[in-house]
């Protein structure tokens, strides 16, 4: 590099201020139709009239609880955001533990055992520290 000199270093002036700006970007509609599309599916059979009954083979009924109920549109919501990709899977797999207590599908101890261990936790802030894309495998 090139040293500069005395009078070259008084010239130089200091900006006044320094401004930091985001690019703006025009929002992706196919990913947010499939995210509201998973949304949808998940408050339409949520909130829908009790479902049948269902009957084995020997005609034994077994009623399908509330909690059956809300977890059957848990997995509609969670397929639709896992088959179209809208959100990381890992991002995916911690808001299905978030809905599971938010709407008491499984009490939060058991839904936070399941989706939140340190070791899972850990992979997933790994891949994203390295710069992982969604598509790359861990």
């Amino acid at each position: 590099m090139a040293e500069t000199t005395e009078t070259e270093q008084e010239n130089i002036e200091e900006p006044k201020y320094i401004q930091f700006t985001l690019p703006i970007t025009a929002p992706d509609l196919k990913r947010l139709g499939f995210i509201f599309l998973g949304l949808f599916l998940f408050f339409w059979l949520y909130l829908a009239d009790p479902l049948p009954d269902a009957v084995d083979p020997l005609g034994e009924r077994f009623p399908l609880t509330a909690e059956g109920k809300a977890a059957i549109a848990l997995f509609l919501l969670a397929g639709t955001w896992w088959v179209f990709e809208v959100i990381p899977i890992g991002v995916t797999s911690l808001a299905i533990g978030v809905i599971q207590a938010l709407f008491l599908i499984r009490p939060a101890k058991t839904a936070r055992q399941r989706r939140a261990t340190p070791r899972l936790l850990g992979v997933r802030a790994r891949q994203r520290a390295v710069g992982g894309s969604r598509h790359e495998p861990i």
